[in-house]
């Protein structure tokens, strides 16, 4: 099996998973990471969704969806079929999003 760009972008994401809030708060918070929250936006886009869609369907604010989009739109995960109001997966985002979800069935 060889490594290519999806490969690697994933390796990358699994690299920064653990992500625990331990602040002396009451109690130990475990965020999503990062691959949870880049499949969690590539699923919604399937069907084709709007800032919005994505915002609320991964439950996540409009900033920080904003620098999802734009990280999965310039590694090529996504595209912007109207300038910046509405997204689709692509092909290259389908191949991600297929290993990852192999990736946690095994």
């Amino acid at each position: 099996m060889s490594i290519d760009g999806v490969g690697i972008t994933l390796f990358a994401m699994i690299l920064g998973v653990i992500d625990i809030n331990l602040n002396g708060d009451k109690k130990k918070r475990i965020r999503r990471s990062k691959i949870d929250i880049t499949v969690a936006i590539l699923k919604i886009t399937k069907g084709g969704a709007n800032k919005t869609r994505i915002v609320y369907g991964a439950n996540l604010n409009f900033v920080l969806a904003g620098k999802y989009l734009d990280f999965l739109g310039k590694n090529g995960f996504i595209e912007s079929t109207n300038p910046k109001t509405h997204y689709q997966i692509t092909d290259k985002g389908r191949e991600f999003l297929d290993k990852v979800q192999e990736i946690m069935i095994e």
